[in-house]
């Protein structure tokens, strides 16, 4: 038998940059190529995965667009059978030139992202409509529709953008654990009403809501472990009680001075 060129998920992850929790979440979803299976329960990764991974992160966190609209993106991509041509070039320059913005300015999808965002903040989803993004952008409504299926769509877009908002907040790195905790409680406070809704509605079983505020937690995290030094986990620690103080002032209920 010939031998299998490929490597574990662990080196994905360390090639990417990407978690492997989310890379399995990407898999579950159907936004990576299947891995190779080697044996009942070992599984190998090869340049398809990282060229899938690092295309996924990029229109994630640089230009916000939801799981469900990258899927759509994928199969344009992605040649099903074919390991050694898996991605054709001719149509990673047509998603660059739809998704991503021309001489270093804002792309349309970020537009839009960030002005719902700031709506949906202020107003709530329900009292926000496709209508009012588009006009508060300045961008055609059959524009938003190149971008995003749905309200729905640009909402978990919007809420997954949180993450770069924030960290876009942080200011210089924080002298250490304490202050990194009050540096994301800040840069996430203004962002409160719309974390509460989409846990809300996660908890009401609403499709795609439950994986949003994880991720932003592991975003943030990621990026103060860059600065903080002490354990691993420090930077998860510090983002998760911020997160928990901002959750208790939302609902009103004091929040203990730090000593």
């Amino acid at each position: 038998m010939e031998p299998v060129n490929g490597f574990p998920v662990s080196e994905l992850a360390a090639r990417t940059g990407v978690p492997v929790p989310t890379i399995h979440a990407y898999l579950r979803r159907g936004l990576l190529p299947d891995p190779i299976r080697v044996a009942d329960n070992r599984f190998l990764y090869d340049r398809r995965h990282v060229e899938a991974v690092g295309l996924v992160r990029v229109l994630r966190e640089r230009r916000h667009l939801s799981l469900d609209t990258i899927k759509e993106m994928l199969p344009g991509l992605l040649t099903p059978g074919d390991h050694e041509h898996a991605f054709r070039p001719e149509m990673w320059e047509e998603v660059l030139r739809t998704y991503l913005p021309e001489d270093g300015g804002v792309s349309t999808a970020a537009t839009l992202v960030t002005t719902a965002r700031s709506m949906f903040c202020r107003a709530g989803y329900a009292d926000t409509s496709i209508d009012e993004i588009c006009v508060a952008a300045g961008i055609a409504k059959g524009t938003f529709y190149r971008f995003f299926a749905s309200k729905e769509d640009v909402y978990l877009a919007a809420v997954a953008s949180v993450a770069d908002a924030a960290i876009a907040e942080l200011g210089p790195a924080p002298a250490d654990e304490a202050a990194a905790v009050d540096a994301a409680a800040a840069a996430l406070a203004p962002f409160a009403p719309l974390l509460l809704e989409v846990a809300s509605r996660a908890l009401h079983g609403e499709p795609g809501h439950a994986e949003v505020v994880p991720g932003i937690v592991d975003r943030i995290a990621d990026h103060l472990a860059q600065t903080l030094a002490g354990p691993p986990d420090a930077g998860r620690r510090a983002v998760d009680a911020a997160l928990w103080r901002v959750v208790r002032r939302g609902l009103g209920v004091d929040v203990p001075a730090r000593a």
